[in-house]
């Protein structure tokens, strides 16, 4: 097991996460918490590393913290040990009822034995004992329940935000915090989830997206502007999309749309929709300044039986870079 930890530990260093979270300038979000766990857990020392030498220079920003998942936590094996603590608090909440339920099981016992005792004729002193006996009996189920009652909630509490959390990171993991996309992981897992519901890549059609000089964007304007360019694309790329529809960041400035029971004509009346949205977006400058106009490349290729993603994915960016090479801004089909 790659956590060592006892439960009380666990829930020790889940509480030591939250308060470092807390601290940096970064948003409160679950990658941000999948770094802390693992730096706190003491078993991920690359990780540590890094983040202490990160921390000479200020709080954790975004930026810094998603380089770090990226680097040292995307690759690990955090989200199996969320898991690992889930089930460790719940099965301490099994325990806990367990017991009480050996508790309540003698108390069961005990009040029928005193039941049979009253029925027949008994001595005053005897009745005074019989009482006395359920006072202490009772008394003592009213500790056992009342600490099943704190146990139960604080873990369950605690259950509660690690489900949340687990499955925050397992979302997370397969999406581009950059554009709000789904990531080439999130793409190809949606794609496979897609074909098991019915829709096989021979019906779909895919469209490969290329922001045009994008280098030059960043070179002359800066890499926060860039951020912004992408940003902006994947806003696009999400109003365009609908239904079953799937788009992606696969990297860098490449995109992708997969769209099911499409056929070409129909792929391409999306891109030119896509195309055309990108070229009349308007990003400004600090001055006010409107930057030059944004564009993008766009291939179009329509699933065969039988298809393959991979195969699917470079026909389509074959297809994008004849549209490059033909004067960019443009669409081009197979």
């Amino acid at each position: 097991m790659r956590y060592p930890h006892s439960r009380e530990q666990s829930l020790t260093i889940l509480r030591e996460t939250v308060r470092q979270m807390s601290q940096q300038s970064a948003a409160l979000h679950p990658v941000s918490y999948a770094v802390w766990y693992e730096h706190l857990a003491g078993m991920n020392q690359e990780l540590s590393s890094a983040l202490s030498q990160r921390l000479t220079k200020g709080a954790l920003d975004d930026a810094s913290t998603l380089e770090i998942y990226e680097n040292f936590v995307n690759r690990s094996e955090s989200e199996p040990a969320l898991a690992r603590i889930l089930a460790s608090v719940m099965q301490e909440v099994l325990e806990a009822v367990q017991s009480v339920g050996v508790d309540l099981a003698r108390f069961r016992e005990t009040l029928e034995s005193r039941d049979r005792e009253l029925s027949s004729p008994l001595e005053q002193m005897a009745v005074r004992a019989i009482v006395a006996g359920l006072v202490g009996d009772t008394r003592r189920m009213h500790v056992v329940t009342g600490d099943l009652t704190a146990s139960l909630s604080t873990n369950l509490r605690a259950v509660d935000d690690l489900k949340v959390q687990l499955e925050q990171a397992r979302k997370d993991a397969q999406r581009d915090i950059l554009s709000g996309l789904a990531n080439r992981r999130g793409f190809e897992n949606a794609v496979q989830s897609l074909e098991r519901e019915g829709y096989p890549l021979a019906d779909c059609s895919l469209l490969f997206i290329d922001i045009d000089h994008f280098k030059r964007i960043n070179d002359t304007y800066g890499h926060a502007l860039g951020d912004r360019v992408l940003q902006t694309v994947g806003s696009i790329l999400q109003k365009a999309t609908k239904g079953q529809d799937i788009a992606a960041r696969l990297g860098g400035e490449e995109f992708a749309v997969l769209l099911p029971e499409t056929r070409s004509q129909g792929a391409m009346t999306v891109a030119e929709r896509i195309r055309s949205s990108v070229a009349r977006c308007c990003i400004r400058l600090r001055d006010g300044r409107a930057m030059d106009t944004i564009t993008v490349s766009i291939g179009v290729a329509e699933g065969k039986v039988p298809q393959q993603l991979d195969e699917l994915l470079e026909r389509a960016d074959l297809a994008m870079y004849a549209a490059k090479t033909s004067g960019r801004n443009r669409i081009h089909g197979e």
